[in-house]
């Protein structure tokens, strides 16, 4: 019985503070359950007994990340894959909260150090690609907009001393038929292609725990 094994774990922790494995499975259990809050209680409750612990922050990430705090989440999981190195899943985490927040090199490295750790995690493969993909974007998006100041240049020193509106025109005009201009235009469906190749898997706790009692 479910609740019957929560409160096992519970009397067990209420005995010995610093019992991990409890800590651990209660986590497990609240869960399961959806006790969010209460397994954010537990958690702070475990890591001011077992501060260094990087299964007890992992678990306290988790938490976090199912309520939505992100940044509190990606702190957690960094402490974890200090303190438990050998662990692939707080890179992964890690390398999915910089993801959806923007930080592309970050996400980068974190998802390359999860796949060092593990080489046969799908999903560390599908983030890393969707990662990867979005960095070859930002490269051909910046390459694209120095193609088109460097039209823009050109035009400006073509006409001189009536650049104003003129100049305006003369780079739209060109950037039609340069082959800047369609170079850009090519990258910018590169973009859209790229963009739908493959989805960022969802940043939810959703794969195998590895907060086993052993």
């Amino acid at each position: 019985d479910l609740n019957e094994a929560i409160r096992h774990f519970k009397a067990a922790i209420e005995a010995n503070p610093f019992h991990r494995d409890a800590y651990l499975a209660l986590s497990t259990l609240l869960d399961a359950t959806g006790a969010v809050e209460e397994g954010e209680m537990y958690g702070t409750m475990a890591m001011s007994y077992l501060p260094e612990d990087g299964m007890v922050r992992f678990n306290v990430g988790l938490n976090h990340l199912r309520q939505g705090r992100h940044e509190e989440a990606l702190e957690a999981f960094e402490k974890a894959a200090l303190w438990e190195p050998e662990l692939h899943q707080p890179h992964y985490f890690a390398g999915l909260i910089h993801a959806v927040s923007g930080r592309l090199d970050d996400a980068k490295r974190a998802l390359e150090s999860a796949r060092e750790r593990d080489h046969d995690e799908e999903r560390v493969d599908t983030a890393l690609g969707w990662v990867r993909r979005r960095i070859r974007v930002r490269t051909l998006t910046r390459v694209g907009a120095v193609g088109t100041a460097l039209v823009a240049i050109a035009v400006a020193i073509l006409v001189g001393p009536w650049a104003g509106g003129i100049m305006a025109a003369l780079t739209v005009a060109l950037l039609a038929v340069h082959p800047v201009g369609r170079i850009i235009a090519r990258r910018r469906m590169v973009k859209l292609a790229e963009y739908r190749a493959v989805e960022l898997p969802p940043v939810e706790p959703d794969i195998p725990r590895t907060d086993q009692t052993s």
